[in-house]
């Protein structure tokens, strides 16, 4: 592989991390060991803060996007039952712990990710250890490049930030090497995976519906009705559905008919909608797809559906098989059962393996709000250089350094 693609597939450090917070760890220490391999906290803790900036870029777009400002995320608490935050809890551990309970427990959106960051970790040394079994291997011109990015990368970064995360080029170099096999094992461990997806197991249906439902309550406070409530063209919700079928019934051609419009001329509580459903589907009512798989296409179905949820319905099939909605679902099912295939084969080498999490060490670690990772995005300039795959990366500030606090420490 060429050394430039190489740096695409090290893709990873194409933006700049702002190191931030206070406190020194030694990335010496072993937090993770798999089988006869073992993962040091410098390397650990170089995916968990790229990791937590990626993420943090992300979300923090988001609320940007809603005019919101994102604060306290990685301290929000969430609800998780002991033993199902994340699957490193199977993993055996080489220090005490306390005692889970079968009660749920409280933990922060900060701890999930760390729990997620070692599970990932975990299954990228798995991967490393199966890959010369898919034909998988860094060669001497990847070592070379490997070396030449985490140098640059140790080099653009502040040596004291650096030293505070436990971090060296020894770090950067192995998780480049995990990073450039995971990459590259996506492909080979779903190759197996049987391509072929019928139309009969793909099928998508595409009809569109009338529900005639009862307006939302328009009474006052004081309970008194509008007069838009009490101006009501029929007796009852039934009566107006038959009323609207009646009137559709009358289209000459009532496959191309506007049934938005039509529906909306006769009756005051009338929705309309044109949706793709498939066997699998629990979205839309039963009853009304029971009646809809009658149909051929351009047929309207002659007589109101009570559905299961209360409501009235008519419906007309627009396309028994929608081609391009089932070929969209054809894609769908062959990424599941990839996706699939690739967990199967994971979960089957941990159960193989003996992989042990030094929680103790772990634990003092700290995703917090007080604490912010972040990514600065490059220059075009950089971005178009083939060393750009490794940025600079500073401390973050906001103006002046970032105040010592005891959460700031991760590991000691």
């Amino acid at each position: 592989m060429k050394k430039k693609q190489l740096m695409a597939v090290c893709g990873i450090l194409a933006a700049a991390l702002c190191f931030g917070g206070c406190g020194k760890v030694d990335g010496t220490q072993t937090v993770l060991t798999v089988n006869d391999d073992q993962i040091s906290m410098g390397t650990a803790l170089f995916d968990l803060r790229y990791q937590q900036a990626e993420m943090f870029s992300y979300y923090e777009q988001m609320y940007q996007m809603y005019g919101m400002e994102m604060d306290g995320y990685w301290s929000t608490e969430t609800s998780a039952s002991a033993g199902e935050t994340s699957e490193t809890s199977e993993i055996s551990e080489t220090s005490e712990t306390e005692e889970t309970s079968s009660s749920a427990e409280k933990t922060t959106y900060g701890e999930q990710f760390k729990d997620d960051v070692m599970e990932t970790l975990t299954n990228m040394v798995l991967m490393s250890q199966h890959a010369q079994e898919y034909g998988v291997v860094i060669s001497e011109e990847d070592e070379a490049a490997i070396k030449e990015a985490a140098q640059k990368f140790v080099d653009d970064n502040d040596a004291q930030i650096l030293e505070k995360n436990g971090i060296d080029v020894q770090n950067v170099q192995e998780y480049m090497r995990l990073y450039t096999i995971f990459a590259r094992m996506q492909e080979p461990m779903v190759a197996d995976v049987d391509t072929e997806v019928s139309d009969e197991e793909a099928k998508k249906s595409t009809v569109t519906y009338v529900r005639i439902k009862e307006a939302e309550d328009t009474s006052s406070e004081e309970g008194s009705e509008t007069e838009e409530a009490e101006e009501k063209k029929f007796a009852s919700l039934k009566d107006e559905a038959q009323a609207v079928l009646d009137r559709l019934k009358q289209e000459a051609d009532i496959a191309t008919a506007d049934i938005e419009a039509i529906a909306s001329e006769v009756g005051d509580d009338t929705f309309t909608a044109q949706v793709s459903y498939d066997a699998e589907d629990l979205v839309y009512d039963a009853k009304m797809k029971e009646a809809a798989n009658t149909l051929s296409d351009g047929q309207l179905y002659d007589g109101v559906i009570e559905g299961e949820d209360g409501n009235y319905y008519l419906v007309r099939m627009d396309s028994v098989l929608d081609r391009e909605k089932t070929d969209e679902n054809k894609e769908t099912i062959l990424e599941n059962r990839k996706s699939d295939a690739y967990d199967a084969l994971l979960k089957q080498w941990k159960d193989e393996s003996s992989v042990t999490v030094n929680t103790s060490l772990w634990k003092k670690v700290k995703v917090q709000d007080s604490e912010q990772y972040r990514v600065k995005e490059v220059s075009e300039t950089e971005e178009t250089s083939e060393e750009s795959a490794v940025s600079e990366a500073e401390e973050s500030s906001e103006g002046s350094e970032a105040p010592e606090t005891e959460s700031s420490e991760a590991a000691e």
